[in-house]
């Protein structure tokens, strides 16, 4: 707003200059600067107009939200994941009908079954293909509307960004003269895309409705103070009070001399109709409210997402208002909330609840709670010491032996439970339980539901009340009396929560477990601290007026019909509404100077680009949807599988195998078809590529089958996705839609069969099921934690299970170690099917024991030593589960009162005596079970699998103690005595197959190192020094590991290691070959001094018969020489080792080979010629 102000005045003060200039210079161009400063006021207020959108609601009418980009970016996103989800479920059933006709078909051609079935097949078979076929027509044409809508998508969400430059270019360039064309033309792109598309999209996508009033709004309203306290006097901060107005409602009146109980006055305002108010109080419990006159009953409270049951508490509400004073302090005939403070007429209204304490601060309520205890037969409330810094609750009572037995403790919130006691008598004690409860006397929990509908009811009357705080501030440059008011609803835009807190009961029992006098006593300490990180406090939606509901309202489309009416109301409206006034701004623009060739470019484009849109759908439709085609598609496909059905039984094979096989192989089942069909080879040649080429066709478009048949026989890749680019553009998204579903389908069928598979095992513990093991893991651990969350016990290390499952006894815990423990069974461990099968106490004391520590007596010893009480703890637990599981297996009763020691250090300390005075021998398997999984465990900490444990040395450097903890763990479960590092290079060793000599020799000729090559090398490394340290328990090349953190050195020493250790074990083979070469050169030399003695008589002889005759023997003795030479350096080369020294003389002797065929050749030629002659 202000730069649109500033450029006008600049363009004003210029004109004025020129205006100036003129009349002392040039009268006669004066008028054009008086018409120009016209032009750029008039400008100037087009501009102002349009670019704030509260003006434009004014002048044209419509809600000021219907031109909110913001807005029309929620409702079209909104519409597009709805249209997408129809499309996922068209093209879903779709593929299932195709996939059923498939299946129909194939069991259809079997010969063995009955002709009645068959005809149910292919009857079944064609509807499925016909039903299929308009289903793939709509997946089309839904594909096409979501492509345009996706479009509007992106086009809205552009403008969203970009409007705000627009509105500026048309603030800066309209007040002047040479911009003012580009000025308009930045006018036009804002009309169209910051007006003009929002209000499309907003009007068709959503509905403005004006609510009818069933009874008139009151004209006389009047006040109440509204006040909830408990019974003893405390006030409920925040509570919510449900008031209900209703006619049947009678009221006593208010004559006080009437003594009859039958005197009710019936108020006539609001007859035969029943509404509601809900009114939230303020901190201090109390709230002034303004209320129609009338009668109201308080229906109910609700206090920390609770509801408090009430007796009917019924009141009048008197017209006429006095005078709120904010701050005031109470004076004469003035009451107050403690916020605010009220002169006049009023109704003060008590509400009474149940007698609770409340743990709150000036952050809100976060728990409230209530106790009783029993004395001699009488139940007495108790009340606890409250604390604000920090904020807890102490209860602090006495249970004695000859008047108490049990204490009961109520607490609603999510908090920290303590429980503690001291005792006048070592043989008397308590024992509590803590159960998960979700009501008491006179309290229910309040469901999502009405939280729900008040937010409901208060977001429709923040979005019709302030509309405008859905306009992009950035975008619309707003009123500066509108700028506070809108920081102040940013802050406060309602958002949806509801905590549902849970509730707990501590059930305390007086326990003798001996002689006690009857005047012992125990002192009791329950402690309760809050830890809920939302507290119950003021919130802006929870409220609710009846009369807020006669206001209009924008809503979306929800059903079904009202959802795809709007869609093609929108593409209607695009067409008629977008484009047409488009062009109407375009061209009114363009007559008042707006450029003319980027007025015809954006029309243009504009209306060909949405407009060609919808024809490629019409066209989808007119060809999917015709009877004739869908007859012929039928058709065709049953000619297709007969044929193939024929083909298959002729030569002997399946119809899956020709429907399936490649081009070659269907092409060679076809020729042998039809040579037993046709008298000639060349025409059963002919007739198969004559019948390919006619599948590839009749199945796909004309183009594309031919391309397909191409790809098919070239296989090239290329060409595939060529003939896929036009059988899918512009004839439909089905193969891709399908692989989209198929993706999906693989994933949650084998989730859904991991979880049948283990039901199964639940259901029968010897049953034979093998399934997957990453998705089985998957599907246990959601399982598991689904009922420990129920059970309240998220996040709860599994050791902990027995203890609260003994405590508590919720069946959830037991689901979660069925659940576990037939995860076990598939996994391989069968010694969990007789836990399994045994169920019960047993089943979850041999899960907890599973996933607990090693158990060992001295470790609990040396952690209580050294002070460790959490240390000490996890000890004493894990060795206390695996003797319970022990125990149970053989049917003893398991020591479970130590499980009820609340205090670590003490139940630590109890453990260690009952484990000294009572020797149990652990069951082994549960101890190799117990081993197996800690060393799971350990490596899943290590971030490493089975297939990778050879790194462990590499780990060794970064994470020392969980390494060697991990290594002897494993050591100790195979029997092997070995420690620290030798451990960890043992286990690496034993789970890895280590690489072959010659691989990692073959490292010394390369330059740069990959991951592969290092992991290569250290497995050889690993199975060397290993062996080593399991033959004499040290080893000569355990130095290499220091070069570990240098990957490259350290595989080049290893590779280095490698090649000494391969030349030692060919050196003795190399030795004897290499002197079995000079004895084979020495015969070599024999056979060449013989064919020289031989050259050397055949020159000394004068006949040519003589001479061809010796030089034949000579090349004779030359050619076993070069043969003898050759069949040495092929053995040099097997055995890696380079001679140059023989290729010398294979080249000598070829080169005297050479000469005498030369020779002998001449030789010939002379004797030919002698005896032409």
């Amino acid at each position: 707003m202000s730069l649109l102000v500033y450029a006008c005045v600049a363009s004003i003060v210029i004109e004025l200059i020129l205006l100036i200039f003129y009349l002392m210079y040039d009268r006669a161009r004066a008028f054009m600067s008086l018409t120009a400063i016209v032009a750029a006021l008039f400008f100037t207020l087009i501009a102002f107009i349009f670019s704030n959108a509260i003006l434009v609601s004014e002048y044209t009418g419509v809600p000021v939200k219907y031109f909110s980009l913001e807005y029309a970016n929620e409702t079209l996103s909104a519409s597009v994941k709805g249209l997408q989800d129809w499309v996922s479920s068209s093209a879903t059933a779709s593929f299932g009908l195709t996939v059923s006709e498939i299946v129909a078909s194939i069991l259809a051609s079997f010969s063995h079954i009955s002709p009645k079935l068959a005809a149910a097949l292919v009857a079944f078979s064609i509807v499925a293909s016909v039903i299929s076929q308009i289903l793939e027509t709509l997946t089309i044409v839904l594909g096409k509307v979501l492509a345009i809508l996706i479009t509007l998508l992106i086009i809205v969400r552009l403008a969203l960004k970009y409007s705000p430059l627009l509105i500026a270019g048309m603030s800066c360039t309209m007040p002047f003269r040479k911009t003012r064309s580009m000025g308009l033309l930045f006018l036009s792109l804002t009309i169209i895309f910051v007006y003009i598309l929002p209000y499309t999209i907003n009007y068709s996508l959503t509905e403005y409705k004006l609510r009818v009033p069933k009874i008139e709004v009151p004209q006389t309203w009047g006040v109440a103070l509204i006040e909830v306290v408990s019974e003893s006097g405390e006030p409920l901060p925040y509570a919510l009070v449900v008031l209900k107005f209703n006619t049947s409602v009678c009221m006593p009146c208010f004559n006080t001399s009437c003594c009859n109980t039958s005197c009710y006055y019936c108020p006539p305002i609001i007859a035969n109709h029943t509404g509601y108010f809900v009114v939230q109080l303020n901190g201090y419990g109390k709230r002034l409210v303004v209320l129609p006159e009338g009668s109201y009953c308080v229906e109910r409270v609700v206090f920390m997402w609770y509801n408090f049951t009430v007796k009917k508490r019924c009141f009048r509400v008197r017209g006429g208002l006095g005078l709120i004073l904010p701050g005031a302090s109470p004076g004469i005939n003035a009451v107050t909330d403690g916020d605010l403070v009220y002169r006049g007429p009023y109704t003060r209204v008590r509400v009474v609840v149940r007698s609770i304490h409340i743990l709150y601060n000036e952050t809100g309520v976060y728990a409230f709670t209530f106790g009783k205890v029993k004395r001699m037969g009488l139940c007495t409330c108790i009340d606890p010491l409250i604390v604000k810094k920090p904020l807890r609750a102490k209860y602090r009572f006495t249970m004695r032996v000859y008047e108490e037995t049990e204490a009961k403790i109520w607490v609603f919130g999510d908090c920290l439970i303590k429980v503690k006691y001291s005792s006048s008598s070592c043989n008397l004690t308590i024992s509590y339980n803590i159960v998960r409860v979700e009501s008491a006397t006179n309290i229910t929990q309040t469901g999502e539901s009405f939280f729900r509908e008040l937010y409901k009811n208060y977001v429709l009357w923040f979005n019709r009340t302030f509309s405008y705080a859905y306009l992009n501030r950035t975008c619309f440059k707003l009123p500066e009396s509108y700028e506070e008011l809108l920081d102040f609803l940013d802050a406060h835009k309602p958002k949806f929560f509801c905590v549902q807190p849970p509730g707990h009961l501590v059930h305390i029992v007086l326990t003798q477990n001996g002689t006690v006098n009857s005047t012992d006593f125990v002192v009791v300490e329950v402690t309760i601290v809050p830890r809920a990180k939302i507290p119950w406090n003021a919130t802006a939606w929870y409220y609710y007026n009846y009369y807020w509901q006669y206001f209009s309202e924008i809503m979306q489309y929800r059903g079904f019909i009202e959802f795809f009416g709007s869609i093609f109301k929108l593409l209607y409206n695009v067409l008629l509404m977008f484009i047409g006034w488009s062009l109407a701004v375009i061209f009114i623009l363009g007559m008042l100077g707006s450029p003319s060739f980027t007025s015809s470019l954006f029309s243009s484009t504009l209306f060909y680009s949405i407009l060609s849109l919808p024809s490629f759908s019409a066209r989808a439709v007119t060809r999917r949807l015709s009877p004739i085609a869908l007859l012929f598609r039928a058709i065709k496909a049953k000619i297709r599988l007969k044929f193939y059905s024929k083909v298959a039984e002729t030569t002997q094979t399946t119809l899956r195998d020709i429907l399936y096989a490649d081009i070659r192989r269907k092409y060679e089942l076809l020729k042998d078809f039809y040579e037993k069909k046709l008298p000639s080879r060349r025409l059963a040649k002919l007739a198969a590529l004559s019948m390919l080429t006619i599948d590839k066709i009749a199945r796909y478009s004309k183009r594309a089958g031919l391309y397909y048949l191409i790809a098919d026989v070239t296989r090239s890749r290329k060409l595939e996705k060529l003939a896929d680019f036009m059988q899918k553009y512009p004839y439909g998204v089905r193969r891709k839609t399908y692989g989209l579903i198929v993706s999906k389908i693989e994933e949650k069928s084998a989730l859904y069969f991991a979880k049948k598979a283990l039901l199964k095992v639940i259901h029968d513990p010897y049953s034979r099921v093998e399934y997957d093991l990453p998705y089985l893991r998957v599907v246990a651990d959601r399982l598991a934690r689904k009922y420990l969350k129920k059970a309240g016990l998220s996040g709860v290390n599994p050791s902990e299970l027995y203890r609260a499952f003994l405590q508590t006894g919720d069946r959830n815990i037991l689901k979660a170690s069925q659940v576990l423990a037939a995860e076990m069974v598939l996994s391989g461990v069968s010694y969990a099917r007789v836990f399994l099968e045994r169920g019960g106490e047993a089943l979850v004391a041999f899960i907890a024991s599973t996933y607990s520590d090693e158990p060992s007596r001295e470790a609990i010893r040396a952690a209580l030593k050294l002070g460790d009480v959490e240390l000490a703890y996890q000890y004493a637990l894990s060795y206390l589960n695996i003797v319970s599981a022990t125990l149970l297996i053989r049917e003893v009763e398991p020591p479970r009162y130590l499980y009820m020691i609340s205090d670590k250090r003490e139940f630590a300390r109890a453990v260690l005596e009952w484990s000294e005075a009572n020797r149990v021998e652990l069951d082994e398997e549960l101890l190799l079970i117990n081993a197996i999984a800690r060393s799971a465990r350990m490596l899943d900490e290590l971030d490493l699998s089975l297939d990778r444990i050879h790194l462990l040395p590499a780990k060794y450097l970064e994470d020392r103690e969980k390494v060697t903890d991990f290594a002897e763990t494993v050591m100790k479960m195979l029997n092997i005595d070995l420690r620290d590092f030798k451990a960890v290079v043992a286990t690496a060793s034993l789970f890895s197959e280590p690489p072959k000599l010659e691989e990692v020799v073959e490292l010394l000729y390369k330059h740069k190192y990959s991951e592969e090559d290092f992991e290569k090398a250290l497995k050889f490394l690993n199975s060397i020094v290993a062996e080593d340290y399991f033959m004499q328990s040290e080893s000569e090349y355990s130095y290499l590991y220091a070069y570990i953190n240098e990957r490259d050195v350290f595989v080049r020493e290893v590779a280095s290691l490698a090649f000494s250790m391969l030349n030692f074990e060919y050196l003795s083979d190399k030795i004897e070959f290499l002197s079995s070469v000079e004895h084979r050169l020495n015969a070599t030399a024999r056979f060449t001094e013989e064919a020289d003695r031989l050259v050397e008589e055949a020159l000394e002889k004068k006949s040519i018969s003589d001479k061809m005759e010796l030089l034949s023997g000579a090349l004779r003795k030359y050619r076993d020489a070069k043969s003898e030479v050759q069949s040495l350096i092929r053995e040099a080369e097997h055995r890696k080792i380079k001679l140059e020294e023989l290729h010398e003389v294979l080249s000598d002797i070829e080169e005297a080979i050479s000469r005498v065929e030369e020779y002998l050749k001449i030789l010939e030629e002379s004797l030919g010629m002698r005896e032409e002659s």
